[in-house]
């Protein structure tokens, strides 16, 4: 869709975007632009510290019981 848009519309010249990861299709918009000229700006992610994370119920149980 990415390409799509800047073909369609030339004046495209900059995308300003965040850093959105796969989830937010990141690598598409940066070959769209690549493909058509347009020059990218990427807003980085602040890198927060979230403490304890858990990816599973399995590991937070553990932890739980483990206190």
């Amino acid at each position: 869709m990415n390409y799509k848009l800047f073909k369609t519309n030339e004046r495209f010249q900059y995308l300003i975007t965040k850093e959105s990861g796969e989830t937010g299709g990141e690598l598409q918009k940066v070959q769209a632009c690549r493909e058509c000229g347009v020059t990218i700006l990427t807003i980085k992610r602040p890198v927060l510290n979230y403490g304890t994370v858990f990816y599973t119920i399995k590991e937070l149980v553990e932890y739980v019981e483990n206190l």
